[in-house]
């Protein structure tokens, strides 16, 4: 288990709030968690670890430097969040799921 200093929960849960929007681009040993599937933060926990409520009835949490994945939104850039812990950088990258709202 991963373990995060205060600063890395604070910054994670500024990061991802109740409602955030991901996708998921690849999850170890799950399934049913197939890269594309979306969903929206519930909480980050004490751990670290984001809960979501997935698309598919799911409700795995990710976990940030094990499991890949990106915030949506409406815009056409999305950054990816690589190699969270121990410190947060975003990577410009194309997101694999568009949103369908767009922004030109």
């Amino acid at each position: 288990m991963h373990t995060v200093s205060e600063k890395q929960l604070h910054l994670l849960r500024e990061r991802y709030p109740e409602g955030t929007e991901v996708c998921l681009d690849h999850m170890e040993g799950e399934s049913r968690m197939s890269a594309g599937l979306k969903g929206k933060v519930f909480c980050v926990d004490d751990a670290g670890q984001i809960h979501v409520h997935w698309e598919n009835g799911g409700g795995l949490a990710l976990v940030p430097g094990v499991d890949q994945f990106h915030k949506t939104g409406n815009i056409l850039m999305i950054y990816q969040y690589v190699n969270i812990l121990p410190i947060l950088q975003p990577v410009r990258q194309f997101s694999t799921c568009i949103p369908d709202k767009r922004v030109f």
